[in-house]
């Protein structure tokens, strides 16, 4: 799918245009996502929990491909949806450490188009 204003996407949105993930694909990417930082950030028993869950989920994702799609080979498709959300993650860290820092030395300066609804009663 091309698009005229292309140039002003970033790579990560290249990507997901030319991907055109299914709503099942969307839903594995994203749960994925959820279940890999919330083992990273509490291992022990959630870290297993949250693992148990990924194999459940790449076991349906299987099954939609084999049984719904009528697709034996979707491992470059796969290698395309894991390489998107690491991508992800990876963007996801290097913002963290700025917010960190912008919080050490106090340079946050946040606007909201409507600050009403963000005041504390």
């Amino acid at each position: 799918m091309e698009l005229q204003t292309e140039i002003r996407l970033d790579s990560l949105t290249r990507e997901m245009i030319q991907l055109e993930p299914t709503d099942i694909e969307l839903s594995f990417m994203l749960s994925q996502l959820c279940f890999h930082y919330v083992g990273k950030r509490f291992q022990g028993e959630i870290l297993k929990i949250s693992e148990k869950f990924q194999e459940i989920l790449a076991d349906d994702l299987h099954d939609y491909y084999v049984n719904e799609m009528k697709k034996s080979n979707y491992g470059s498709r796969m290698a395309q949806m894991m390489r998107i959300n690491n991508q992800i993650q990876r963007d996801i860290i290097r913002n963290r450490e700025k917010t960190d820092l912008a919080i050490l030395f106090d340079v946050f300066d946040l606007e909201f188009s409507h600050p009403e609804m963000f005041m504390v009663l």
